[in-house]
């Protein structure tokens, strides 16, 4: 999986944003998804979606909404957690996923645990079963608001949990 990091959401397949109890992160605009997110509750439990269809106002295909839970058991695991539910929520749609950064953990601890929620969490173990999918959806991860330096960690950490994926094979 290709890594990219920038500072404006990009056209995506799928655009993730995390979602705490306190809402959505600054970057986000949409008035829509402010409003499923505080419908569903989304932000108070890990891992819990909400798939969105934009309609050409946002430039991707879907937007994943996805919880990380109370503030206070915000960590890396709940990150891990919640990006394998965006990578289940939206398997189907593949290609790109935009994560968008948020301020709850230092950019790096969430680089890799985006990265480890979604190579680690879209794994088959009964790949080499007729019909079973063939790999993780998603071809290229853009983390919105992070630095160059965040990249090379992403890429490692992509690096590492290919790693662990094979070997479970």
């Amino acid at each position: 999986m290709r890594v990219e990091v920038t500072d404006a959401v990009p056209e995506a397949d799928v655009l993730a944003f995390p979602v705490s109890p306190k809402g959505l992160p600054a970057l986000v605009g949409d008035e829509d998804a402010k409003r499923v997110a505080e419908e569903e509750d989304v932000g108070s439990a890990v891992g819990r979606t909400a798939v969105l269809y934009p309609n050409g106002d946002v430039a991707a295909r879907r937007v994943v909404l996805v919880g990380l839970g109370p503030a206070d058991e915000l960590d890396a695991d709940a990150l891990r957690t919640a990006a394998a539910s965006v990578a289940e929520a939206a398997e189907r749609v593949g290609g790109t996923l935009a994560w968008v950064l948020d301020d709850s953990l230092p950019p790096s601890e969430q680089a890799r645990a985006i990265v480890d929620g979604l190579l680690l969490g879209s794994y088959d173990p009964g790949r080499w079963k007729t019909g079973a999918k063939s790999d993780h959806p998603f071809e290229r991860l853009v983390l919105v608001g992070g630095t160059e330096e965040l990249k090379a960690q992403a890429e490692r950490a992509a690096t590492v949990a290919d790693a662990a994926n094979r070997a479970r094979d």
